[in-house]
């Protein structure tokens, strides 16, 4: 096997023959054609920017994927919701261009999106704030920062936020043993119709009116 040039893990993006990862750690090609990566990442951070209690939830994760063929298709989009009130971000996790999704709750099938904030309410840097399955039927997601508690069973049940910041990234696991997908922007500043409009219409095409848990997120 060939290796490909090492990257940085959480800095750098490599190509393996066309195909652009990012957290990577190493990655090669098969002589059959095929790739293996192996990807670094923290998933299981705690959510509403709240700091690590222990160091387990900030433990860093090595994700093994092997594949040939076109990588999963991570597509997303800042947004203003609530008829401008709120910000939020919208997107579909696709493969082959069929939706990715589970069928059922937390099934082996589910992909979660892990959605960071840089520089936010929270505090500098980087902060997790949500992590979200993307839709049955139609892979697509959809989520407004907003005021809410941490989920039940963390450090704290106080409202925090909104975790609208500078910058915002989703990373998530690719389907069955592809590699993960990862997606950064920046963030919005003050509304702007034109904009908005324009954002209403790639949401109509990636998410869908008949999507009806996004209908307001529109």
């Amino acid at each position: 096997m060939a290796p490909a040039t090492p990257a940085r893990s959480g800095t750098a993006a490599v190509r393996t023959t066309g195909r652009r990862l990012r957290l990577l750690v190493a990655a090669c090609t098969a002589p059959d054609g095929s790739f293996w990566a192996v990807q670094r990442w923290q998933r299981l951070l705690p959510m509403r920017g709240l700091e690590p209690v222990n160091p387990d939830p900030e433990a860093y994760e090595l994700h093994l994927s092997h594949w040939s063929g076109p990588l999963p298709q991570l597509e997303v989009s800042p947004n203003w919701t609530y008829g401008g009130a709120l910000q939020g971000l919208f997107g579909r996790l696709t493969y082959l261009g069929a939706p990715v999704h589970g069928f059922r709750e937390a099934d082996r099938y589910v992909r979660y999106l892990y959605i960071d904030t840089l520089n936010s309410a929270y505090g500098p840097g980087w902060r997790r704030d949500t992590g979200i399955a993307t839709h049955l039927r139609n892979g697509a997601f959809c989520y407004s920062f907003v005021r809410q508690a941490p989920p039940p069973g963390g450090a704290s049940s106080v409202p925090r936020g909104p975790g609208n910041g500078e910058r915002h990234r989703v990373t998530v696991m690719g389907p069955g043993v592809t590699p993960i997908a990862w997606w950064e922007g920046a963030g919005l500043h003050r509304y702007e119709p034109s904009a908005d409009a324009a954002f209403n219409g790639l949401f109509d095409r990636l998410v869908g009116a008949a999507d009806n848990v996004c209908s307001r997120e529109r």
